[in-house]
């Protein structure tokens, strides 16, 4: 390695850059992956308690309040995932893209700097937010509307049912914190992953 005066870059073999790219790319397509999965167990898990508390009659309604608690659980999981995604998106940008870039003909571009991606980054960003929020926020409220009359009945219900609403607002903050973070890192930068 040498200094590159020119730039101030420490000069690295392209073959070393590439190396660092696709092993960050590889760990965020993987981040991807799991983050799906875990949206994919969430609309399972929604269909199974769906069924479960509307198979009887009368509907077992206070089973609906399953669903906050699954909706904390994969919300946690989704926006660890998409924390990881924003900073191994960054790092391929701001940390390997200058040396890749200092490499590559001036013609040609990587993913994250190309133009097709920024100007599609920011509005997937956010239907994803949406999409993702509307999907476990309004089942999880549904099931504390419904059961409010129920639950405050009595004591050990109405615990639940408080829980459920803290569950339900840590929810929707999880969701929000990740996508806004990403938002912002996608933002500060014309590239990063936008799946």
């Amino acid at each position: 390695m040498t200094l590159d005066n020119q730039n101030g870059m420490t000069k690295i073999p392209l073959n070393s850059a590439i190396i660092c790219y696709e092993s960050a790319r590889k760990e965020m397509m993987l981040r991807i992956r799991e983050r799906e999965l875990a949206f994919y167990a969430w609309v399972a898990g929604l269909g199974t308690i769906l069924t479960l508390t509307f198979h009887n009659s009368p509907p077992e309604i206070r089973l609906l309040l399953l669903l906050p608690l699954l909706s904390f659980g994969i919300s946690f999981r989704i926006a660890q995932h998409e924390i990881l995604i924003a900073a191994l998106a960054k790092y391929c940008k701001d940390e390997v893209g200058p040396f890749l870039k200092a490499e590559l003909p001036s013609m040609l571009k990587h993913w994250d700097e190309s133009n097709a991606l920024s100007h599609v980054q920011s509005s997937i960003i956010k239907y994803r937010a949406l999409v993702n929020v509307l999907l476990m926020g309004v089942p999880s409220g549904y099931a504390i509307v419904v059961n409010e009359s129920k639950c405050l009945e009595s004591t050990d219900w109405a615990l639940i049912w408080y829980l459920s609403i803290v569950l339900t607002v840590a929810t929707i903050w999880f969701l929000g914190y990740s996508f806004l973070n990403r938002l912002r890192n996608a933002m500060g930068q014309s590239g990063g992953e936008h799946r």
